[in-house]
């Protein structure tokens, strides 16, 4: 609790200093677009946003009943919201999976199916994510959306790079078991090497058990291609509907011109790819150069501006507060 703690009040930092450099410039404009918004539009925004949430749970949810778990649609969105906390206030968003394996720990499923669950419902996300990145890279090259940047470009190609990385990573770790065990002997053997480690036969054997309850679980795809094959269509649709978002930001500040959900879906792909790259919760900083660069393409700067303060409240913040709210609640009735 006092890393979570400490964690969220970095996070409030972090928020105040970049909320300062986005209205820093034009303050007394930027609040006055955000006067005349029309509400109804920054409510379509977040019940895209739920929506994009629901369908991401019911993609987790196929993977779980695919391991021969019952689990009701309301509880994988519970989980997949209270997911969004936990990744929204650490560096690189690495604190939702382990949470999630303990979650359904707490729900009856063991530890070790439990990390394959979320194992596979991650590889399935990442799979949809480089997916959608494929197709804005070749829109992007078709339509010469945004003016040559060579190191936007750059940063670009490195971020769609690592999560295929990734991706393939997964894949190896899951159904190449010899070449896993072979990996893990080694890394063992070397830390022992350099006095890292002690008892090195016992660590070994731990993790060759470990290994073992591994793949069997990691025959998911092959055993149970229907659910992984809707698990994956599920985590599509949802990551396009989180995309698609700024294209209502924009409806919002009555502007039904300047940018399409085409352009919208392309601007959000590659936002989230630069924002891979910075090791603070939310990706602060780097979303919001992101963001400034791809949908400035299609608004002035102070509009753009306007937009981004909505699109972090949509897609960042509410889903993270709703999500705490949820895991303190769950806390309170567990005691």
């Amino acid at each position: 609790m006092k890393g979570l703690k400490k964690n969220s009040i970095l996070l409030l930092l972090i928020t105040f200093v970049v909320l300062f450099f986005v209205v820093k410039d034009d303050f007394n404009a930027i609040v006055d677009i955000l006067k005349n918004v029309n509400p109804l539009w920054v409510v379509v925004g977040f019940l895209t946003m739920a929506a994009s949430l629901f369908f991401r749970s019911l993609g987790l949810r196929e993977v779980i009943t695919g391991y021969k778990f019952s689990y009701s649609v309301k509880k994988a969105f519970k989980l997949e919201t209270m997911t969004a906390f936990f990744n929204g206030i650490t560096p690189f968003s690495t604190g939702g999976q382990p949470m999630q394996v303990l979650l359904l720990k707490e729900d009856g499923v063991r530890m070790t199916k439990g990390t394959n669950i979320i194992m596979m419902n991650f590889i399935l996300y990442q799979a949809a994510l480089v997916l959608l990145g494929l197709i804005a890279l070749f829109v992007n090259l078709s339509l010469n959306l945004f003016p040559n940047n060579p190191i936007l470009s750059n940063l670009i190609l490195i971020g769609f790079i690592l999560n295929t990385a990734v991706m393939i990573g997964l894949l190896i770790i899951c159904y190449a078991r010899k070449f896993t065990a072979f990996m893990v002997r080694h890394i063992i053997s070397f830390l022992s090497f350099c006095h890292l480690i002690k008892d090195k036969q016992k660590i070994k054997q731990n993790w060759e058990e470990k290994l073992a309850d591994f793949h069997e679980g990691t025959v998911f795809i092959s055993k149970n291609k229907k659910n992984a094959a809707l698990g994956f269509v599920y985590q599509f649709i949802g990551l396009f509907l989180l995309y698609v978002i700024p294209l209502f930001t924009f409806y919002a500040m009555h502007d039904f011109e300047s940018m399409n959900a085409l352009e919208a879906v392309v601007s959000s792909a590659y936002t989230m790819i630069i924002g891979a790259f910075v090791p603070i919760p939310g990706g602060s900083g780097g979303i919001e150069f992101g963001y400034s660069q791809f949908v400035g393409n299609f608004a002035p700067a102070t509009f753009v501006s306007a937009s981004l303060l909505i699109w972090r409240l949509t897609t960042y913040y509410l889903p993270m507060i709703v999500g705490g709210v949820l895991f303190g609640i769950r806390k309170g009735d567990a005691s």
